[in-house]
């Protein structure tokens, strides 16, 4: 199911409601969350996860499959990835069109927190691509295992946090060089991670070894599980 903390992880209670996928949350307004698209179309909640709406049926929202954020000015502002490029909503997911000259094949995506639009997206044939509201370019993308999740940490996408399935890395520059955190982290199958928006020193990382939390920027970590 689903569970929810307000005090970074000391405590989680369980929500009524039953998702595949974990939310994603709206960076200027918390309390709106999408259920990312899927069969059931792309649902909304506007109270913080106690009662959902649904947004768009699964036609409306047609060929988003993977890789979905928010913008992080408008909660009305989606993008999501699919096998024909990057997708753009303007109302909540009502009607999408594609971003001219997108990369196909795209399975990842995170947006910057800056005003702007800073998106990087990995895809299978094409490596990382970053996209500054005008144009696409082509990024480094780190040595191991394909990347399985991506958050980008200030306005301008040089500080970047990607998952490869038993580790996370970090860049710096832009994706010019990766660097994996220390050893302190446990090697485990992860599934998932966040870095506080207003805190980048803060992450979260979580897996089959349970959820683990930095508060230096991966230096060291401690496993939160009180709740969970």
């Amino acid at each position: 199911g689903l569970f929810k903390t307000t005090d970074a992880g000391t405590r989680w209670r369980q929500l009524d409601i039953d998702f595949p996928d974990a939310p994603v949350i709206a960076p200027s307004n918390p309390q709106v969350l999408y259920q990312p698209p899927a069969g059931n179309g792309l649902l909304r909640s506007r109270d913080g996860g106690r009662r959902w709406r649904r947004s768009a049926s699964a036609r409306q929202v047609g060929r988003c499959g993977s890789g979905f954020v928010i913008d992080p000015a408008d909660p009305m502002v989606l993008y999501c990835g699919s096998d024909h490029g990057v997708l753009v909503s303007r109302n909540g997911g009502t009607r999408w069109r594609v971003l001219p000259g997108s990369p196909t094949d795209v399975w990842v995506m995170a947006i910057g927190p800056g005003p702007g639009t800073c998106l990087v997206v990995a895809t299978r044939e094409h490596g990382l691509r970053r996209f500054d509201g005008v144009a696409w370019a082509p990024m480094a993308t780190p040595e191991g295992p394909a990347i399985t999740d991506l958050q980008i940490v200030d306005g301008d996408g040089r500080v970047l946090y990607a998952s490869l399935a038993d580790r996370l890395v970090r860049t710096t520059d832009g994706g010019a060089s990766w660097q994996a955190l220390p050893s302190a982290w446990p090697r485990f199958s992860l599934s998932t991670f966040a870095v506080d928006r207003r805190a980048s020193d803060v992450v979260f990382a979580g897996g089959s070894a349970g959820l683990f939390v930095s508060e230096d920027g991966g230096s060291t970590c401690a496993r939160r599980m009180t709740g969970i």
